[in-house]
């Protein structure tokens, strides 16, 4: 459980490092607050689905081309 919760943390400092964002992150919620880019919804279901199949897809890394695959996918749920 622990491993996991580390996990997830190196995940969003990942992500935050990739949208260069300066702010503090410890969240979801903390990363969409600071990218800020269109649909809010939209963007925290992308994030918590990139960050769900980076910790459990040991294959899945966080770069651009993965986070443009799980907005697709968001939309998908959206529509």
């Amino acid at each position: 459980m622990v491993k996991k919760v580390n996990h997830k943390f190196d995940t969003i400092n990942k992500i935050k490092e990739l949208f260069k964002i300066q702010g503090e992150c410890k969240t979801e919620e903390d990363l969409v607050d600071n990218i800020g880019i269109g649909d809010k919804e939209l963007e925290l279901v992308t994030i918590k689905l990139f960050v769900d199949k980076v910790i459990n897809n040991k294959y899945f890394h966080v770069n651009v081309e993965n986070y443009k695959i799980c907005k697709e996918e968001a939309k998908r749920l959206f529509n």
